[in-house]
Parts: C-alpha cells; structure tokens; sequence
C-alpha cells in the first residue's frame, strides 16, 4: 500500500486490493477529499457531479433515506459490467 493517503494513488491501490478494472467505474468519491474521474473527456466528471448533487439533494429532502440494497447495486451494475452485460 502507497502511503499518499487521500489522493490517486489510494484509489489506484484499492481498485487493485478489490480486482476493480478502472475502466469499469470512470469515477470516485473520495471520504474526506472529493471525486476522482477519468477518461478522454469531461464527460464522466459532468456526470460525477450531477450525481453527487442527486445524492445531496436526496439527503436534504429525505434525511433518513438508505442506500438501494447490494443485490440490486449488482444487478445494475453487472448487467453493465458483468459476464453476460446487455
């Protein structure tokens, strides 16, 4: 493990930790730092940020509000990403 705690190189070593392909997720939101993307384009920092303003307007409007349960994260996700993704 890197010891550039709160940058690139955390999220590089724990995409790599968790067998995570960059290329399947262009973007992260860092605990105490902020959001990381990548790619050719500003497109995927655009939509990090449309999202993260979702999730704060959620929060704002619903404070009690729980994240969707893993399986259905999973689904979403995997049928993006996963072995038969459509």
């Amino acid at each position: 493990m890197s010891t550039f705690y709160g940058g690139v190189v955390v999220v590089v070593d724990t995409f790599r930790e968790r067998g995570i392909k960059s290329t399947a997720v262009p973007g992260v939101i860092c605990a105490s730092h902020g959001p990381f993307t990548w790619g050719k384009d500003v497109d995927h920092a655009v939509v990090l940020e449309k999202v993260a303003k979702m999730a704060i307007l959620t929060r704002q409007i619903r404070p009690g509000v729980v994240s969707a349960p893993q399986h259905i994260q999973d689904k979403h996700y995997f049928r993006k990403h996963g072995l038969g993704a459509y």
